[in-house]
């Protein structure tokens, strides 16, 4: 039978990877940049992630978020410790036993995280932690709660790659076997070495925060290929453009294995990202364009759309391609967040669809750097208009307003797109066969082609090196009269002072 402990853990890694957003940080650094109004950051964080990590004192202060349907659940750090404190220059690893389980309970805590420093210099200062560490854990499984210890070496920026290795690994599994349910630790040059001989869950934390917000996808993905149960991402998850997207990015990569940096560019989180391929189907990312005006003249008319696209729309795209819908955007800023974000994660194409219609200026920029086939849907709910038409179908089904508007600016702009009108009782043949060759043309990017053969002196009739073999260019075409998609030149006959000429062979079914 199981207990409160058990089922906690069991909603905490129910599909088997953790996402956890650290928003703790004001517990030792005070306001940090995005974190200075923390009830509203906490209200920003994506409720798709597993759990929010915060300081006991702030769980009421954010309460509303934690408090509606199908939130994550609240992680809350019982003990305090200098060795945190970088700004004071701290290095003496003090930990101080600041707030009871019980206390923490009642406030609404559902898991807890006691933090374990070791290697401090003194054994006495070692002794104390480890008694602080085990008491705790004793506290919080005797109330039916789990406990993620957080194993932090002291002076870890000063450590060689291998010394911070050996005190990660010797001192997450200490922390496990003092009764922690979890481990939160850093990533090590050899994390599978500590992922391997830990018998609880090890989840990798974000540390420092990273250049970019590809830098942190890769990242996870790293400590989740070496075994982690998950991952603890505090400011490489709050301190970028938008939170939110770049959260949804980084369960995508830690609970479904998408593979950062794939492609040059990722998809926005609502532009559409499709990867295509019938052996593996396409990843799509489908866009969600509305006006901004609307959140304040028709405030439920993006939740009307959003559902609409959610209950009939990528189910049927379900057929082409691998479906994930975020949210819809509005703003140039959401659009551009979205694009940096989401970089990397491997899509062969951008399908954009207007739920309402949507000034094309502010997706502009993005699609301009977005490096992937454009696809530009022009689609609707209702099928016909006839003598029943009201104001409010008008109201729902205007997108073709923002397509037209679309393809005129991307015409102008000189980016390359195609445009599809079609309704799903349409069937969606001719978008399937875009994705197919998108995902033909990103496979040939990504391709590494070898030249065989050699000039045949019996059969020349010129003089000729291997290198004068010509092949089409992946940058080059050209813009066809009748519609504003790209084709391939033409490739000229293979040379006849060559004996053999190289095939290349698709098959995509």
């Amino acid at each position: 039978m199981m207990d409160g402990r058990e089922i906690r853990l069991q909603r905490l890694f129910g599909d088997g990877k953790v996402v956890i957003i650290a928003a703790d940080h004001g517990m030792f650094d005070g306001p940090l940049p995005g974190l200075e109004d923390l009830p509203a950051t906490v209200a920003g964080i994506n409720p798709a992630v597993d759990a929010v990590l915060l300081a006991p004192g702030m769980l009421r202060h954010c309460g509303p978020f934690f408090a509606a349907p199908r939130r994550p659940l609240a992680v809350i750090r019982l003990n305090w410790n200098s060795v945190y404190c970088f700004q004071w220059g701290y290095r003496a690893a003090v930990s101080a036993d600041c707030y009871r389980a019980e206390e923490a309970f009642r406030e609404g805590m559902d898991v807890a995280l006691v933090s374990l420093t070791l290697h401090t210099g003194s054994e006495e200062r070692d002794a104390r932690n480890v008694t602080i560490f085990s008491c705790l854990v004793a506290e919080v499984h005797a109330l039916g709660l789990p406990v993620i210890g957080e194993y932090f070496p002291s002076g870890h920026l000063e450590m060689s790659p291998q010394e911070l290795h050996e005190d990660v690994r010797i001192g997450s599994r200490i922390a496990a076997e003092l009764g922690a349910d979890a481990i939160k630790t850093f990533y090590t040059h050899d994390f599978a070495a500590v992922t391997s001989t830990c018998p609880v869950p090890v989840l990798g934390l974000g540390a420092e925060k990273l250049p970019s917000p590809l830098d942190a996808l890769r990242l996870a993905a790293a400590e989740v290929a070496a075994g982690a149960g998950g991952v603890v991402f505090g400011r490489n998850a709050l301190q970028v453009p938008d939170p939110h997207a770049f959260q949804a990015a980084l369960l995508e990569v830690v609970k479904h294995r998408r593979r950062p940096g794939a492609s040059r560019r990722g998809p926005p989180s609502d532009l559409g990202g499709i990867r295509h391929a019938r052996a593996a189907p396409p990843e799509s990312r489908p866009p969600a364009l509305t006006l901004e005006l609307y959140e304040t003249l028709a405030p439920d008319l993006r939740a009307g759309r959003e559902g609409w696209l959610r209950e009939q729309v990528l189910p049927a795209l379900q057929t082409q391609a691998d479906v994930v819908f975020d949210r819809a955007v509005y703003r140039r800023r959401d659009v551009e967040a979205a694009v940096a974000a989401l970089e990397g994660l491997g899509v062969d194409a951008l399908v954009v669809v207007c739920l309402t219609y949507s000034p094309s200026q502010f997706a502009l920029p993005a699609l301009q750097r977005a490096g992937l086939p454009i696809i530009v849907w022009n689609t609707q709910e209702l099928w016909a208009v006839d003598d029943s038409f009201s104001g409010q179908e008008m109201v729902n089904n205007h997108g073709v307003h923002g397509t037209q508007d679309l393809g005129n600016v991307l015409l102008r702009s000189g980016v390359p797109f195609h445009y599809v009108t079609s309704h799903l009782r349409d069937g969606l043949a001719e978008l399937g066969d875009c994705l197919v060759a998108a995902a033909a043309t990103q496979r040939l990017r990504r391709a590494r082609l070898g030249l065989l053969g050699y000039p045949s002196p019996v059969w020349a009739t010129s003089p000729s090196t291997p290198h004068n073999l010509p092949l089409p260019s992946a940058a080059s075409g050209r813009r066809s009269r009748s519609r504003n998609t790209w084709s391939a030149p033409p490739v000229p006959p293979p040379r006849p002072s060559l004996l053999w000429s190289p095939t290349i062979a698709l098959s995509m079914r």
